[in-house]
């Protein structure tokens, strides 16, 4: 199953949790239940201050986040969760074309095609499971 990676030696599974960031309402329930059927745990927040609490419960392997939102945006969200010892992926999403150099942070231009934006997720978590934790 997508959301879920056996962890090495052992018949563990992990089930990846997925935080969704974006003001939009429908956005955030469209993608909740995407990635909730695809067997992922998700979170929810509707701007990067909430996401940073989720995230600092470690109730997130991965973010996708909206760029334009209040009191945080999606952007200066990512360059925080990059900078952290053990860097958290996002995949950005925004209507507006990206104005900033994030090499290493995806960009989905809405509307999205929700399976391209599940092909860079799980490609995302597929190397977050094989890297050390």
């Amino acid at each position: 199953m997508a959301g879920q990676a056996r962890s090495s030696g052992s018949s563990i599974i992990m089930q990846f949790k997925v935080l969704v960031v974006d003001d939009d309402r429908h956005i955030v329930s469209l993608l909740t239940q995407l990635f909730r059927d695809e067997g992922f745990e998700v979170r929810s927040a509707t701007d990067g201050v909430r996401a940073l609490e989720w995230i600092e419960r470690g109730e997130a392997d991965l973010v996708v986040s909206d760029v334009m939102m209040p009191r945080l945006n999606g952007k200066e969200l990512a360059r925080l969760l990059q900078a952290r010892p053990v860097a958290i992926p996002v995949v950005l999403i925004s209507a507006i074309p990206p104005q900033f150099d994030m090499p290493d942070v995806p960009f989905i231009r809405k509307p999205f095609d929700l399976d391209h934006l599940l092909q860079v997720v799980n490609d995302l978590l597929d190397g977050r499971a094989r890297s050390p934790r």
